[in-house]
């Protein structure tokens, strides 16, 4: 969920706990408004610290825990439990925290669930000489708190799962070149707005078309896969491999200075030359070439990082091939 999502939804919760405390005090009346009013005062709280929080399961179901309790006790303690209000203040929380679990987390959604059906069922408890009909209610309540919190968690999954394939690309599961550009462009201007240091590089499988011609595309595509996995387990851990187009391979190195990441192309190399390449019981033998650049030197402009990269592979290119031109 992005910041502006975020922000959108908590405005929201908070717009939501106005209307439904001048619904509540219209239904009950004035004489609990002083604690009535601390109460939704906490409730309007908890979304926005909700929205605001990192990825932590534990605090987002604290906090979770907490809402729901808190609109129990403003029902239950009101002596108002047949307000038929009640039930659709629980859905915001349980979709909130659906929406704010980045991993799929079953047993919370569940959790979640399961204490927004009890206060349910605790209401109709509460609710003097309950009708049969009134119970059902409560059963229709509590399986659309199923419904909707495994519903939007589906959808939430379903949503970063297509994000994520439409930045990588299909064959090496590397980013793609069009979210590549994005994600140089955003690097290079962090840099020059925190000033540190972020290496670029182009590196090219050598030879690759000649290979392709003579074995087959499908010998080249797992080669290709092959390659990828090597440079990805070659780089740092905050390092971004993208696949530029065909053989060719962008990596943006942050907090790197040009000096490491000619060591770290080196290791690239080294460990591509040393694998052994094999398909169906062919064994290839490979080597890469590349060109090495430091974005500070050229004024943080993407095009001239680009550019001077490219030049500088194209030159290793036509020096005798596997080498690291900085």
């Amino acid at each position: 969920m992005s910041i502006n999502e975020r922000n959108a939804m908590g405005i929201f919760s908070v717009v939501q706990s106005i209307l439904y405390f001048l619904v509540v005090i219209y239904f009950w009346g004035s004489s609990h408004a002083w604690w009535l009013t601390f109460l939704f005062l906490v409730i309007m709280i908890l979304p926005a610290i909700l929205v605001k929080l990192p990825n932590n399961l534990l605090l987002i179901l604290v906090i979770s825990v907490i809402h729901l309790s808190v609109i129990f006790l403003i029902i239950a303690h009101s002596g108002h439990t047949e307000s038929p209000f009640y039930p659709m203040y629980y859905l915001p929380i349980i979709t909130t925290f659906a929406t704010s679990v980045k991993r799929f987390k079953k047993r919370s959604i569940m959790l979640i669930s399961i204490l927004a059906s009890v206060f349910t069922f605790l209401h109709v408890a509460f609710t003097k000489d309950p009708e049969l009909l009134v119970w059902l209610q409560g059963c229709v309540n509590s399986v659309s708190y199923f419904v909707l919190g495994f519903g939007v968690l589906f959808y939430q999954m379903q949503l970063r799962k297509t994000i994520s394939e439409s930045k990588t690309d299909y064959l090496t599961g590397l980013y793609n070149k069009q979210s590549g550009e994005k994600l140089l462009l955003e690097e290079i201007k962090k840099a020059k707005a925190i000033d540190y240091s972020v290496t670029v590089a182009f590196c090219d499988l050598d030879n690759f078309k000649s290979i392709n011609d003579t074995y087959g595309h499908l010998l080249g595509d797992s080669m290709l896969k092959q390659a990828a996995s090597i440079i990805r387990e070659s780089v740092p851990g905050d390092a971004s491999v993208v696949r530029w187009g065909g053989e060719e391979f962008l990596l943006v190195l942050r907090k790197v200075e040009k000096q490491e990441g000619i060591k770290v192309m080196e290791r690239i190399r080294k460990n591509i030359e040393s694998h052994q390449f094999s398909y169906h019981g062919k064994t290839i033998a490979l080597t890469i070439s590349g060109g090495i650049v430091e974005v500070e030197d050229y004024d943080h402009n993407i095009l001239n990082v680009l550019d001077e990269a490219d030049k500088r592979l194209y030159i290793a290119k036509n020096t005798g091939k596997n080498r690291i031109i900085s």
